[in-house]
């Protein structure tokens, strides 16, 4: 290779340089990596190594920085940047990335730390205009297919690594990119680890740190944030996307996993530590979601795990584990969309007043959850475990919860719904007394059948009669009543249509007892006193017009 010789005293002209490796070293072209600006020899390195047939280019160790002021604009296929151990790449200038990948496929990026120094994050960069506005500001901004960037730090961008259809030339974005890969890449100082628009089979693994409002840029920040909507044209859909092995820590002003515009993915083994919320999706569908947590989850938001809208469908949660931080009386988990569940999760909240929460509001379309298990670890308060807020179809099977206020709470709107619960698994905090319940059922005006059935696992409580009896429907099949004096029966909480109710009443005394009962209750025979010694048992369902009747 015939290349321009490095300034020596007394010598001129070219020189043939015969390398022993494939890589093109940026210190053939004049880089130091002492601090001071390495632009242009970085660029001719570049330009050599796009001529190249291997078209490697190479920053070896260095005491200090490669300091840049302009991008490192890439624009030919197949390009592989790697750096030695510790190669620091240090751009001077506010707003432009380190590498921009313009319309370039196959560029590998590895074995870098990408570090933004200066600049004043209150202010927009003047240096982006044109291309891409602020987001512009990346250590990797690519907007070519297979673009992989592997074992590589970002500091200080708003970015750490932005993929994108953005044309700057056309000020439009176009299309999709296709087969992209991010593996081990940590962030700090970062309002976005991972911003993409437009991906398909785009692969993450691996990606972590922290996350922070950058104040030029109020939109919320995230570790990783796919924006897309079906309804707008400026950002299409993303598909086919998988995720994995992927941290937030110490995130603030937003959720660390925001998706949006997803059509067909796998999220697994992600973690949110000491976030101020877990995930949220809109306009996302075919998504599945396993093995996600947080921990020291602040819950400031609507939802630290949020499905708020109705264009997501078929979203699946499973092996869930969130534990709350703060004690606040915010919802922990939205779960609406359509045909959206939640399979084995695990539920720590602190809540220091009642009522407050819930901790999972229902307000989707035929929504399912399973295996939850829901635990109030501040002893001064309780929440309502679980709110069917609106919807139909939606169903319930195999709930756990411990020093709840309400343990289920299903409004007047729900309609056509399976929910079923063992009252043995319900427990609510005795501090506060009276208004605690495990069930709690708003039923529709009169005449008005919700098609809400709720499924019991038999219990049989005993109750000793002093005075009138008011039997709490939703967590007591069999009521057994040991009689000395008149049995007044009262009506009964938490009761929707469709449940049953089994009295069981036995005379204690040698003297006939009374039995008045509530007028909800109807019979086909009244059944007004129980003998000295003798047990009666009469059985009733609920009717949609608020009527216990006789079976």
């Amino acid at each position: 290779m015939v290349i321009a010789r490095n300034s020596d005293e007394g010598v001129a002209g070219r020189w043939l340089r015969q390398p022993t490796s494939p890589e093109i070293s940026v210190r053939w072209f004049g880089a130091v990596g002492d601090g001071r600006d390495d632009t242009s020899a970085i660029v001719r390195a570049l330009s050599a190594a796009a001529r190249s047939p291997e078209k490697v280019i190479y920053f070896p160790p260095s005491a200090r920085a490669y300091a840049i002021i302009q991008p490192i604009i890439i624009t030919s296929h197949g390009i592989s940047v790697r750096g030695g151990e510790g190669a620091v790449i240090e751009q001077r200038t506010w707003g432009p990335p380190v590498f921009d990948i313009y319309n370039a496929d196959d560029v590998t990026i590895s074995d870098l730390s990408l570090v933004m120094e200066g600049g004043d994050r209150s202010e927009i960069p003047t240096t982006t205009v044109g291309v891409n506005g602020p987001t512009y500001n990346a250590g990797v901004s690519s907007s070519g297919n297979r673009t992989i960037v592997r074992n590589v730090s970002v500091r200080g961008f708003l970015s750490g690594v932005k993929l994108t259809t953005y044309d700057r030339a056309t000020r439009t974005y176009s299309g999709t990119r296709v087969g992209n890969i991010i593996e081990d890449v940590q962030v700090s100082e970062v309002a976005f680890g991972l911003l993409t628009t437009a991906q398909d089979d785009l692969v993450v693994t691996g990606l972590t740190g922290s996350y922070e409002l950058f104040p030029y840029y109020p939109a919320p920040p995230h570790l990783i944030y796919m924006s897309g909507s079906s309804t707008t044209t400026a950002m299409t859909l993303s598909t086919n996307i998988t995720i994995r092995d992927c941290e937030a820590t110490n995130g603030r002003g937003g959720s660390a996993f925001q998706f949006g515009g997803i059509r067909g993915g796998r999220v697994t083994n992600c973690t949110a530590d000491d976030c101020d919320s877990l995930l949220s999706t809109g306009d996302c569908r075919d998504m599945t979601f396993t093995r996600i947590s947080s921990i020291n989850d602040a819950n400031l938001y609507a939802g630290s795990l949020a499905v708020p809208d109705d264009a997501s469908s078929n979203i699946i949660f499973q092996d869930l584990t969130m534990e709350m931080s703060e004690t606040n009386g915010n919802r922990l988990i939205l779960l609406g969309g359509v045909d959206c569940r939640i399979e084995n999760a695990d539920l720590r909240v602190r809540r220091s007043t009642f009522p407050c929460g819930p901790d999972i509001a229902v307000v989707g379309e035929r929504s399912s959850l399973r295996n939850i298990r829901i635990s109030g670890i501040d002893s001064a308060g309780g929440s309502t475990g679980i709110l069917y807020y609106e919807g139909s179809g939606h169903s319930l099977d195999a709930v756990e919860m411990a020093g709840m206020g309400i343990g289920i709470q299903v409004a007047a709107n729900v309609r056509d719904s399976d929910l079923s619960y063992n009252p043995n698994l319900i427990t609510v905090n005795p501090l506060l007394g009276a208004p605690a319940r495990r069930v709690g059922i708003n039923e529709p005006s009169a005449g008005v059948d919700p098609g809400i059935h709720v499924k019991r696992s038999e219990r049989r409580v005993p109750y000793a009669f002093s005075g009138g009896i008011r039997v709490e429907a939703g967590s007591v099949s069999h009521a057994l009543i040991s009689a000395s004096g008149p049995v007044q029966i009262l009506d009964t909480r938490d009761q929707t249509a469709g449940m049953d109710l089994t009295f069981e009443i036995t005379n204690i005394t040698t003297r006939s007892l009374p039995i008045v009962w509530d007028r909800s209750f109807r019979f086909a025979s009244p059944l007004l006193t129980v003998s000295p010694g003798a047990t009666v048992s009469i059985s009733f369902t609920r009717t949609a017009d608020h009527i216990w009747q006789e079976r």
